[in-house]
């Protein structure tokens, strides 16, 4: 969607109150959409490193269905150490505790989030490393029969490795 998804920096975009199913609260210069280094055309999403916590909400409306298996796959390039987290939420303005998710340390290290452990660090390290400065594919897959998800990473060279399952919130469809 062109007028969704035109390159530049996301600032004054979205609304919140009005959620479309496309992009939402990206009022955040730290984000970007380009058009080069992309993996899967036409645009990429750019995020600038910062200091600071950075936010962004990605909505799929309506939700995922409750009673089958899917899979989250997004391409990721590090090009920089830094850390990156992508949470998945039951609910549309992302209130409610994280249903899921993956982070990519500053070491490399992908991690998931496990709802289930107790405390507040809920994240564990898989045992995979990324590449730096080179394109790689995360498959967050889910079983919702088991209640469990684990992570695929595929590298440039088409090695995959998976780690082990993970349990995910699934009270509600995640969104």
């Amino acid at each position: 969607d062109t007028a969704a998804f035109r390159p530049g920096r996301l600032v004054g975009k979205g609304n919140p109150a009005a959620v479309t199913g496309a992009w939402t609260g990206q009022d955040e210069p730290a984000f970007e959409v380009v058009t080069s280094p992309v993996r899967s055309a036409p645009h990429a999403l750019r995020i600038a490193r910062v200091d600071t916590l950075r936010r962004m909400l990605l909505l799929r409306d309506p939700p995922l269905p409750a009673k089958h298996n899917f899979t989250v796959s997004f391409w990721c390039h590090a090009d920089a150490a830094g850390c990156m987290a992508l949470f998945l939420y039951p609910d549309k303005a992302a209130r409610a505790k994280p249903a899921a998710g993956v982070s990519l340390s500053s070491q490399c290290r992908l991690r998931v989030y496990n709802p289930s452990l107790p405390g507040v660090n809920k994240w564990v390290f898989t045992g995979q490393r990324a590449p730096r400065s080179a394109w790689f594919r995360c498959q967050l897959r889910f079983d919702v029969v088991q209640k469990l998800y684990w992570l695929a990473l595929t590298k440039a060279d088409g090695t995959t490795t998976e780690s082990e399952p993970f349990p995910f919130l699934n009270a509600a469809p995640i969104q």
